[in-house]
C-alpha cells in the first residue's frame, strides 16, 4: 500500500489547493499505524521531507494536519522521531507560538516528550518557559493539552524538573478549583494527574510540603465525581 500511497501523497502535496495538501498529510499520519514496520527504513527519504513541507506551509489547516502526522509518527516510529529531535522540537515550538496551530502543536509536542528520554534536558528551560506562558494566555481547551505536555516533560526529565517544580505547581493550583462541566472539569482532571507525575519526578522530600493540600484536592475530586 505505502509505495502507491507515497506517490499520491507527493502528488497531492504539490497541489495549490490547501485542502489537497491537508488530505495528503492526514493520509500519511493514518498510514503510519498500518505500515510502520515497512515505513521505518524509508522515513528519512520518504516521510520527513513531506512533514517538513507541511510544517512550513502557509495555510494553517495544512500545518495542523502535519502536526497530527507528527503525533502519529511519535507513537508508531519512536526511534525515527527521537533521532530527529534537534530539528523536530524547535519546529513544534514554533507552531506552539502560533494561535492557529497551538492546540495541535502542543499535542504533537506531548507525544514527542513522552519518548524523548534524556535528550529532553537540553530543551527543558526553553520548553518550560514556552509552556508556562501558555498557562496564562491560552484558551482553556489548549491549557489542558499544555498541562499534559508539562507532565510529559516532568516524567522524561525526572530530577531535572526540580528547578521548575515549585513555580509550576503554584500556577496549576487554581485549575484544581474548577467545577464547571466539560472543558473545566477536564482541565482539573489532567492537572491532578500531572501533579502526581510531578511527585514521582521530584521525589518525596521535595513534594512533601504540597502533600496535605494535594491529598485534600484528590479526595475532593473523588467526591465531585
Amino acid at each position: 500500500v505505502f509505495p502507491a500511497l507515497r506517490q499520491l501523497i507527493q502528488q497531492y502535496m504539490s497541489q495549490t489547493v490547501p485542502s489537497t495538501r491537508r488530505g495528503a498529510l492526514l493520509a500519511l499520519g493514518v498510514a503510519v499505524e498500518g505500515v510502520s514496520e515497512y515505513m521505518g527504513p524509508h522515513v528519512e527519504a520518504a516521510v520527513w521531507p513531506i512533514i517538513d513541507s507541511g510544517l512550513a506551509d502557509a495555510d494553517p489547516s495544512v500545518r495542523r494536519a502535519a502536526l497530527t502526522a507528527v503525533g502519529c509518527i511519535c507513537e508508531w516510529l519512536e526511534e525515527a522521531a527521537v533521532a530527529r529531535h534537534s530539528t523536530l522540537l524547535p519546529a513544534l515550538l514554533s507552531q506552539v507560538a502560533d494561535p492557529s496551530t497551538q492546540k495541535q502543536a502542543c499535542t504533537a509536542l506531548d507525544a514527542l516528550l513522552e519518548i524523548l528520554g534524556d535528550s529532553i534536558k537540553e530543551y527543558l528551560e526553553l520548553l518550560m518557559r514556552t509552556l508556562s506562558g501558555l498557562l496564562d494566555t491560552a484558551p482553556i481547551k489548549v491549557k489542558a493539552v499544555v498541562v499534559g505536555a508539562i507532565s510529559s516533560a516532568a516524567r522524561a526529565s525526572g530530577n531535572a524538573f526540580l528547578p521548575y517544580f515549585e513555580a509550576t505547581i503554584q500556577r496549576l493550583a487554581p485549575f484544581l478549583q474548577l467545577t464547571g462541566e466539560g472543558e473545566e472539569i477536564e482541565l482539573r482532571g489532567i492537572t491532578m494527574d500531572a501533579i502526581g507525575t510531578f511527585a514521582e519526578a521530584v521525589g518525596s522530600n521535595s513534594f512533601r510540603p504540597y502533600f496535605p493540600d494535594m491529598m485534600t484536592q484528590a479526595f475532593a475530586a473523588i467526591d465531585a465525581s
